[in-house]
């Protein structure tokens, strides 16, 4: 008798929602580090970890839409925080986060660690601003959820707050050996 395999289910490679919200714990402990944010870009009238938030909820219109907001400024100096949507929208807010960096920001991000994705070199290794980047070592429960996250997160720092790291990527496939051995490099 053939061995039954085991069923699939689509949690593991999809949500039927974007919205993540960040664990208080590990939220926490960030704050203590960064010594505090002025700002929380991407969360709900719930769900905010900060006095000063831009959420689709929000009472002000104005904040509704957090891409179309200065950071730099309705943060005033202070942190920033973001745990973006985890779908289509991702490489909008990494841009807008990269941008606040180079404004002189420093924008702390939970995202999923899904370095396969092109805003993830688009925003770190791409980039022209300091980053440093931290693999959550476990799979993080966010909100009230009973089980952890189906994957891994990290967190990004953007701009004065980013601590060098030294990392670099490669290519997938190799280019073409030449006869020199810098293809791992990470000034190449």
């Amino acid at each position: 008798m053939p061995k039954e395999q085991p069923k699939t289910t689509s949690i593991h490679f999809s949500s039927s929602s974007d919205d993540w919200p960040t664990p208080a714990e590990f939220f926490g402990r960030l704050a203590e580090e960064f010594g505090g944010f002025t700002l929380d870009v991407c969360a709900d009238a719930k769900n905010h970890k900060a006095e000063n938030w831009y959420g689709l909820d929000h009472p002000d219109p104005a904040r509704r839409n957090a891409l179309f907001c200065d950071w730099v400024a309705d943060a005033g100096g202070g942190n920033i925080w973001m745990n973006p949507p985890y779908g289509d929208p991702m490489a909008y807010f990494m841009r807008k986060a990269v941008q606040s960096a180079a404004a002189g920001a420093t924008v702390v991000t939970l995202v999923p660690a899904r370095t396969d994705t092109q805003w993830f070199h688009t925003s770190t290794f791409e980039s022209d601003v300091p980053w440093e980047l931290r693999f959550v070592k476990a799979r993080l429960k966010f909100g009230d959820a009973r089980n952890s996250a189906p994957f891994p997160s990290a967190v990004i720092v953007f701009g004065p707050g980013a601590k060098p790291c030294g990392l670099s990527a490669m290519p997938a496939v190799a280019p073409a050996f030449d006869g020199q051995m810098d293809l791992f490099d990470p000034a190449a």
